[in-house]
């Protein structure tokens, strides 16, 4: 058994001597070119091919078994150090965007209501239709037997008339 363990020992230290530089490039490139962090997944790397080594299967190459530990150490490497942020001590945006002011307002539903009513006609049906129904600019367009792109002209002019109808409701309410 130890002369056994032995020439695995050996056969290992082969495949060592002639894949080291090859995993170090592949992760070296991987990892942003950080000599360190290289180093410390390709010792991960081979410190899992060592373990395992008894149950590699000799029918496919050394190289394919090497370079998925490799792959997968990697893979491992970047779910560890997947940056998180608390938003709990985030400073909010800029608070002049008309876009944080309608959703930092209290403005009630029976105002949308009254602002999408006050629409014209073809970009209230065409608004309704794309954002409450789920339709597609094309399939509107084959509805109403016009092109898509007026379709999404008449939506964008809708929402932008929208949008200042309701600033205007939000300057009002700020201003009482």
């Amino acid at each position: 058994m130890a002369f056994q363990s032995y020439l695995t020992e050996m056969k290992f230290t082969q495949v060592y001597s002639s894949y080291k530089d090859k995993i170090y490039s592949y992760i070296f490139y991987r990892v942003g070119s950080n000599s360190d962090v290289a180093e410390d997944i390709v010792s991960d790397v081979f410190l899992k091919a060592y373990k395992n080594f008894d149950s590699y299967d000799d029918t496919f190459a050394i190289s394919t078994w090497l370079y998925t530990i490799a792959r997968n150490t990697l893979i491992d490497h970047y779910r560890k150090e997947k940056e998180t942020v608390d938003i709990e001590g985030l400073e909010v945006g800029d608070t002049t965007d008309p876009l944080y002011v309608l959703i930092d307002r209290d403005i009630s539903l029976s105002e949308v209501e009254l602002a999408i009513e006050a629409l014209p006609e073809k970009q209230r049906e065409y608004i309704d239709k794309q954002f409450f129904k789920g339709y597609t600019s094309a399939e509107i367009a084959e509805l109403e037997e016009t092109s898509p792109e007026a379709v999404r002209k008449q939506v964008s002019r809708g929402v932008a008339t929208l949008r200042n109808a309701l600033l205007t409701v939000v300057s009002l309410i700020t201003f009482i």
